[in-house]
């Protein structure tokens, strides 16, 4: 009895078209892989700091007794974030799920406003009042010149520190179709990765 195998053609035309299958869906599964990792250390990055907001406030009110320097806010919350590294001298905070953070102020005592958007001309944007500051976080956890404001919207993020607490910068239901810290509320309550395309 004779024994019929697959030919040397029918094994490569199968492999051709596993390939090919496999070239299209891969990158689709790494990049939902890569938005998800994104947005859960937004997300993180979110919780984080508004935990440490509400600690801070038990202990010494809202934020306009407090915001009066990167140092000051930096000492209170590096106390709250059971930070790996830290030091008064620093100029960001590094907590120990690899996150690293930056205050920036605006207003001593929490005075400023601020428009939620990139275009100053959106009249749907909020206006963000008892604005103190901001506060970025990148997710790589880098701390070195320039990592706060390199690659927004993909390594780092950013929050408007409130006399009431922290807030995204961008709404809910954006659209930013390119990279910038607006992106940062469009990640978080939508999970929209418009901008990476």
């Amino acid at each position: 009895m004779h024994k019929k195998g697959f030919t040397l053609a029918e094994v490569l035309v199968t492999l051709t078209i596993l390939g090919v299958i496999a070239a299209v869906t891969v990158p689709g599964i790494i990049g939902d892989t890569q938005h998800r990792d994104i947005r859960a250390k937004v997300q993180k990055a979110y919780n984080t700091l508004s935990t440490a907001y509400s600690m801070t406030y038990i202990d010494n009110y809202s934020a306009n007794k407090w915001a009066t320097s990167q140092s000051a806010v930096h000492n209170l919350f590096a106390q709250q974030l059971q930070t790996l590294h830290y030091s008064q001298d620093a100029s960001s905070i590094l907590s120990n799920d690899g996150i690293s953070f930056q205050y920036t102020p605006v207003s001593t005592d929490c005075t400023g406003t601020v428009l939620n958007s990139s275009d100053a001309n959106d009249t749907t944007a909020k206006t963000i009042t008892s604005y103190c500051g901001t506060m970025y976080a990148n997710i790589k956890g880098e701390t070195g010149t320039g990592s706060f404001s390199d690659r927004p919207g993909i390594n780092t993020f950013a929050f408007y520190l409130t006399d009431g607490g922290f807030i995204p910068y961008g709404e809910k239901g954006t659209n930013f179709t390119t990279p910038s810290f607006y992106v940062t509320g469009q990640v978080i309550y939508d999970g929209n990765f418009d901008y990476l395309k």
